[in-house]
């Protein structure tokens, strides 16, 4: 059996959407290779908790390194821990990876795959690039970087180095595919990238009754038209348009916003709520992983919101999981983006360009008003992820790709 090494910050015990979807992919190919992990120890929601450092799980050999593990909400630490992370993992793999291996490497941290590459030289082994983020668009889509500065020529000439450098790309979407193809240039083979999607966590979510859910009990929001954002709040996320559409919001006392979760723009959040005394707004903490099926269906509608920069860039994965709650989804995206794409070419839900609140309003006071509508969507969505988004057909691409570069 050949040998595929996966290297990434995150996997097992971190809940992060990275870390639980790399544990599906390196779980379901455990029968036709072995499989094996470079890691860090937890540095997100399981942060602090300390794993072994060299274990087997669900058979797979996880190999977990040492590296700083400070405040990431805090943009100067968090660049030393994505150093010090990305090192770690680089000098294990040179002592792991063997010649002939082929080895999946993520785009976070972003220093991991240019690392990566260079010990797969040295070493004689094959490398697949699985995109998560685009860099440097991601830098000035969230504003720490300027289009035209050193900075981003840099990056941009590293990046399109490094993926003619690559023996495939795996990419989430349509949009990622787009800029994936332009890095590689004009002698771009369309082969040498694969689409593969996420998907729905069908046997963990299915659609629950809204009027016995617990969270919505417990929030008292059981007589109102909840919309959850639910996931990080990042600098690419369009929070300030929600929050805008709230307050605009504030004669329609049967709206209600949830959000759930954490990141670099929850205190902001917290204080916007405040300055503008917003009691349509509800805020609660990152619920584990295991919780997903109760806080996914305590709404009827999620949102989710990207900045316009971020066309091409990112996919929001857990929108996927959304589907299998059986909810309709409300995107705050570009139109050519995947998530957008998909609601309407499914018939999912509604979308509105990012920054514009006034549309978002105009769309959310017309659909609360048609609960007919909400409950058929909702069962579409739910048939969509069972047809076209599920572990499985994620797992079959995989094959197809580590089929052509295992040999």
């Amino acid at each position: 059996m050949k040998n595929i090494w996966i290297l990434s910050e995150h996997y097992y015990p971190e809940e992060t959407a990275t870390g639980h979807i790399l544990g599906h992919i390196a779980k379901g190919l455990t029968d036709e290779y072995q499989m094996h992990v470079i890691c860090a120890q937890p540095t997100y929601h399981q942060r602090g908790e300390k794993a072994p450092a060299h274990e087997v799980h669900q058979g797979v050999e996880i190999f977990r390194c040492l590296s700083t593990n400070f405040d990431r909400n805090v943009i100067w630490k968090r660049l030393i821990n994505l150093v010090t992370i990305s090192l770690s993992i680089f000098f294990t793999s040179l002592f792991r990876i063997s010649r002939g291996d082929t080895v999946l490497v993520v785009t976070n941290p972003p220093l991991l795959p240019f690392l990566t590459r260079f010990a797969a030289w040295m070493k004689g082994a094959k490398v697949v690039l699985l995109v998560h983020d685009v860099y440097p668009e991601v830098l000035m889509a969230s504003g720490l970087s300027q289009e035209g500065s050193m900075l981003v020529s840099i990056i941009r000439w590293a990046n399109q180095k490094l993926y003619r450098s690559m023996h495939h790309i795996v990419v989430l979407g349509r949009d990622m595919q787009a800029v994936a193809l332009e890095k590689l240039g004009p002698d771009a083979n369309p082969d040498d990238i694969s689409i593969i999607p996420n998907w729905a966590d069908l046997d963990d979510i299915k659609p629950t009754e809204r009027t016995t859910n617990p969270l919505l009990k417990e929030l008292g929001l059981l007589d109102k038209f909840v919309i959850q954002y639910a996931g990080n709040m990042g600098y690419v996320h369009d929070i300030e348009t929600i929050v805008a559409a709230a307050a605009l919001l504030h004669d329609a006392p049967n709206v209600h916003f949830l959000f759930i979760g954490s990141g670099a723009k929850q205190i902001w959040l917290e204080q916007e709520i405040a300055n503008l005394g917003l009691k349509n707004i509800t805020r609660i903490g990152q619920r584990p992983r295991s919780e997903q099926s109760t806080f996914l269906n305590a709404c009827d509608t999620a949102i989710m919101a990207l900045l316009p920069g971020m066309l091409g860039v990112s996919v929001p994965s857990r929108s996927y999981n959304v589907l299998a709650a059986g909810k309709p989804i409300l995107g705050v995206l570009n139109n050519a983006s995947e998530i957008a794409l998909m609601i309407n070419e499914e018939h999912i839900g509604w979308t509105v360009e990012p920054q514009n609140p006034q549309a978002l309003v105009e769309t959310i006071r017309r659909i609360s008003n048609d609960p007919q509508a909400l409950r058929s969507i909702g069962e579409r969505s739910r048939s969509v992820a069972e047809n076209k988004y599920t572990a499985d057909h994620a797992l079959e691409k995989f094959r197809a790709v580590f089929a052509r570069h295992t040999r």
